[in-house]
């Protein structure tokens, strides 16, 4: 029997690789002649650049940016089999402030850019950004200045860090220096929202309270945004702006589309089609897959979405173990998954389950497999 392992983390309890070990344990105790193969899932935030060199057997690779208030910080990012895979919450992360540093006028995403520029030094042609998690909103310009893009006040003069705060300064785009192996790289950005850059569901509204920003920040960094729309669609000759995602990660997937004709993709699909997941599971015989929480959104681009698309289409049976499993979690069932289970099994409050989630997740593998003998004995 050939089982393939592709969980999500479930944030706050559980990583990829704790669900692996514990259904793992699970299947051996259950099956005398198995093949296990484990695939850990992420779809652009945290642990994304650990979970994709794992699953292609890849390598880690060290290098210095700095984060989001401009102090230097060591980083990593990923060789996934010839693939750059960046993420953004390395450098760029909300995690690498505390509370009281949190503050999206002086954000930048300088460091974003920084690793995109030490991936093309090292030679890579193809590169996967994941997004989430970011601390700024600053719509991809400190990225962007990191690549050699110069951004110009009124009186030409520079503006020497691109930050949220200096969005309302910007006048005029100098790109003569802007770094032109940009123009032969493929850059993919891992994207599951559809957000424009502006309005009331553009990047500053949605995002800014959770990045710091109170009300009176935000109309302020909003009509900030509202500028450097007009100067992006401008250069780009149309509403990039507009764009659903262009909102993404404070605007960075604005930037990255214009200057460096990056595709957006949603995240799930990027990190299958990168592990040739359709190959994994072509002889499979079970795929267990699962997320913190399935209910009706994960039948929208989440990983249980993605994973049950490529397993139906193989005619593999898929069995999802969640950490709860809310209103409309059975709209995932027409996708291809053929039982779900959550890690309760008695009353039980939420810090409970927070805490012993392992011990909860090999029982609940444990009753999976279970049903999964009797079917074929």
């Amino acid at each position: 029997m050939k089982i393939v392992i592709a969980p999500d983390s479930f944030k706050g309890s559980l990583s990829a690789f704790e669900f692996i070990s514990c259904v793992r344990q699970s299947a051996q105790e259950h099956f005398k002649d198995i093949q296990i193969i484990e695939v850990p899932i992420a779809d652009g935030g945290d642990g994304t650049v650990e979970a994709l060199v794992h699953a292609t057997n890849g390598q880690i690779i060290k290098a210095a940016a700095h984060d989001p208030l401009g102090r230097p910080i060591g980083c990593v990012f990923g060789d996934a089999g010839g693939t750059a895979v960046i993420g953004m919450s390395e450098c760029s992360g909300l995690a690498l402030l505390s509370d009281k540093e949190r503050d999206p006028l002086e954000a930048s995403s300088y460091g974003t850019g920084e690793m995109l520029r030490r991936a093309l030094d090292d030679g890579f042609k193809d590169i996967l950004v994941g997004i989430g998690g970011s601390a700024t909103n600053d719509g991809g310009t400190g990225a962007m200045q990191a690549l050699g893009l110069r951004f110009l006040r009124e009186d030409g003069t520079e503006i020497v860090r691109m930050c949220g705060r200096e969005l309302c300064n910007i006048a005029k785009l100098d790109v003569s220096h802007l770094d032109q192996r940009l123009k032969d790289a493929r850059i993919t950005i891992m994207c599951d929202v559809t957000n424009p850059l502006t309005g009331s569901n553009g990047a500053t509204y949605v995002y800014g309270p959770q990045k710091g920003a109170d009300a009176r920040q935000l109309e302020f960094l909003e009509a900030g945004m509202c500028l450097y729309a007009k100067i992006l669609d401008t250069y780009a000759g149309k509403e990039v702006s507009a764009m659903p995602g262009a909102g993404a990660a404070g605007g960075i997937g604005a930037a990255l589309h214009t200057f460096a004709d990056a595709a957006l993709q949603r995240g799930i699909d990027a990190v299958l089609a990168l592990v040739e997941f359709d190959k994994i599971i072509s002889d499979a015989d079970i795929v267990v897959t699962g997320e913190g929480r399935v209910d009706a959104q994960s039948a929208y681009g989440k990983v249980v979405h993605g994973i049950a698309q490529y397993a139906s289409a193989a005619h593999v049976p898929v069995i999802v173990i969640a950490g709860s499993i809310g209103e409309g979690a059975e709209a995932v069932f027409p996708l291809g998954v053929s039982a779900m289970l959550a890690l309760p099994d008695a009353p039980m409050t939420l810090e409970y389950c927070i805490q012993n989630a392992k011990s909860l997740l090999k029982k609940a593998a444990d009753r999976a497999f279970s049903l999964v003998s009797i079917n074929i004995s």
